[in-house]
């Protein structure tokens, strides 16, 4: 009796932690949905983000070809040696280089691209915590937890724990175009090689040992059940512990 009042006590903790999730989830879809409403009914150049790259290179091509290098050298190799970012001089003792460019890292329309995988995880994690929920509402509730409803549960639990793997994978394939442009592109591919990915399909296989437990469980469960139930409808008499009656001392 101890241990079923633990696991009701267990099943209540669990119960009002899914709950409290299910809420800040809830506001999360809500949130992220405002955002990606707001962001498109924006003109898509409202917010451009760019970054730009200004240094100098210095060559010193006496101290390796001697006094004579700069005869090698004339105004139209110079103007052939840059481009519309570098561009390239001479000085007393070599070239010098200078760079400047700029690159169009961010649109604010590209923040939607980002926004669509996080409302997708947080839609998965809603569900998974839906799920939680019900286990463990009956893990409060009945007087054994080898109920039917369990194993299923957990075998739906790890399939969506399986597809939180694979998301930012298929997402990054979807929106690559846009990663790249918002700097995001590398962080999405190399998500599962980092052990994001293979975290969640870890924590997946470890909820599917669980949901064959309690399956195996459920299984001796009906079967003392069903033995239980056959001996209290058979006839056979019972026997007194004493049947000779209380021993004189």
């Amino acid at each position: 009796m101890g241990d079923i009042t633990r696991i009701k006590k267990f099943g209540n903790a669990g119960y009002v932690i899914s709950i409290i999730a299910i809420v800040f989830l809830i506001i999360a879809i809500v949130g992220i949905t405002l955002a990606a409403g707001i962001i498109a009914a924006l003109p898509s150049d409202f917010i451009t983000v760019k970054s730009k790259t200004d240094g100098e290179v210095y060559i010193n091509l006496e101290s390796l070809l001697g006094k004579g290098w700069d005869e090698s050298f004339n105004e139209k190799d110079l103007n052939d040696m840059g481009d519309n970012e570098i561009t390239f001089s001479k000085t007393d003792v070599g070239l010098k280089g200078t760079i400047n460019s700029t690159n169009e890292n961010f649109k604010l329309a590209d923040a939607i691209a980002a926004l669509i995988p996080a409302l997708v995880s947080c839609v998965i994690l809603l569900i998974v915590a839906f799920y939680s929920k019900n286990i463990f509402k009956i893990l409060k509730e009945s007087n054994t937890p080898f109920v039917s409803p369990i194993p299923r549960y957990l075998k739906t639990i790890g399939w969506y724990e399986i597809t939180l793997a694979v998301l930012p994978w298929i997402t990054s394939q979807i929106f690559s175009a846009s990663y790249q442009i918002a700097g995001l592109d590398s962080y999405f591919k190399n998500t599962t090689a980092k052990g994001i990915g293979f975290g969640y399909i870890f924590f997946a296989l470890v909820v599917f040992a669980l949901a064959h437990i309690f399956e195996y469980g459920r299984g001796l469960q009906e079967k003392a059940d069903m033995a239980h139930t056959e001996y209290a409808g058979s006839s056979v008499p019972v026997i007194p512990s004493n049947p000779q009656g209380p021993e004189i001392m």
